[in-house]
């Protein structure tokens, strides 16, 4: 479309509004201004009012007016603003990493490698720009028997042959799809109707053959009674194997509770015999650890318990407290008395010993006289 000023016939540029890309409408717009051959006051009545959006925002919001009113600068600071910074690592960044989208064509995908590809390599030479291409775009499908197919049975070239080997396999994929829908089906009516159906499969070429109602419904009630048997056979197994399951699992149960509690009453039993024949020798061979009486233990000690009567006497003395030498005499007291006592008995027993060993000499000095000594 064009715009009619005067004699003059301006085409119809659609405006910029930051979210397109800024190189491929500026160039449009640069061609097209060279083709009318306007002047640089032309092109910045033209581009000015197509600034909108967020181009808009930019330009009458962050340029001062004499930057909007010099063409040249104008541009530039829309081409710094809106221009995407792109370099062959990049592209090639892009190119190595681009898989085929969802409803994308295997033109269309092709087309934009070739395109990554050149921005990303220059100056590549032929074959190994084939077989980047190549490997790319066989890695890169989406469909994965499409890919082995052209990869392995085809064996193309080139990135073009294998685009052509591709859609001819989808097409031919989805032409099955078709003809395997297109096929008809027994069908029955619930209310047993006079009905002719159609054969279950129709083979293209062929004349189309019908069924009796009556062979239908007895091909129905077989397949029905089919049905049937192979569902309860499947119930069965799965009741068998859900009771052969539970059965191992009770008697594995059973096995770990009967290894548990008899070992337990095991080591139970013979806790108890140990405790018995412990405590029997301590009532053996127990005895006062203060007077070292087996009769009695240091709890029971009437010796103990005298000694701690008499600290207790001596506390109660109207003397205040007894202090701590005096009680340190208690005990020593009572000290000396059981040692005079130990003492006495060990004199005792010694002294009968000595009586004995002095009766067995005296006897022995009886039997020897001085003339047997001399002779």
């Amino acid at each position: 479309m064009h715009v009619n000023r005067g004699n003059k016939h301006y085409p119809k540029f659609p405006p910029f509004t930051g979210k397109e890309s800024w190189n491929v409408w500026f160039n449009r717009f640069e061609d097209v201004a060279k083709r009318q051959r306007w002047t640089l006051d032309e092109n910045l009545d033209e581009i000015l009012p197509r600034l909108q959006g967020i181009a808009g925002e930019f330009v009458y919001g962050q340029l001062n007016r004499d930057t909007r009113s010099d063409y040249k600068y104008l541009c530039k600071e829309l081409s710094n603003r809106f221009r995407i910074v792109e370099t062959s690592k990049t592209f090639w960044v892009q190119f190595s990493h681009r898989n085929q989208k969802c409803g994308e064509t295997a033109e269309e995908y092709a087309a934009e490698l070739k395109m990554l590809y050149d921005k990303a390599h220059v100056n590549r030479d032929k074959e190994t720009r084939k077989e980047d291409l190549l490997r790319r775009f066989l890695d890169g499908l989406i469909d994965d028997k499409a890919r082995f197919h052209v990869e392995f049975i085809k064996e193309p070239k080139n990135i073009d042959e294998a685009v052509f080997q591709t859609v001819c396999f989808q097409e031919t994929k989805q032409k099955k799809r078709s003809y395997n829908e297109n096929i008809r089906h027994i069908l029955t009516d619930s209310d047993n109707s006079d009905i002719e159906c159609d054969v279950a499969r129709i083979a293209p070429g062929k004349n189309k053959t019908r069924l009796i109602k009556k062979e239908v419904n007895s091909v129905h009630e077989n397949l029905s009674n089919k049905i049937e048997t192979n569902d309860m056979d499947k119930l069965r197994e799965i009741v068998r194997a859900e009771l052969n399951a539970l059965t191992a699992k009770q008697n594995q149960l059973e096995f770990h509770k009967s290894c548990n509690t008899a070992p337990k009453a095991q080591f139970m039993k013979d806790r108890s015999h140990t405790n018995s024949y412990i405590k029997s020798r301590m009532n053996n061979d127990r005895k006062c650890f203060y007077c070292h009486d087996p009769s009695h233990i240091k709890r029971n000690c009437p010796e103990l318990q005298n000694m701690q009567s008499q600290i207790t006497e001596q506390c109660k003395m109207p003397s205040a407290f007894p202090s701590q030498s005096n009680m340190h005499k208690v005990r020593e007291k009572h000290a000396y008395t059981n040692g005079t006592q130990l003492m006495s008995q060990n004199q005792s027993n010694k002294g009968s010993e000595n009586q004995w060993h002095h009766q067995n000499n005296t006897n022995s000095y009886s039997y020897a006289t001085p003339g047997s000594c001399l002779n």
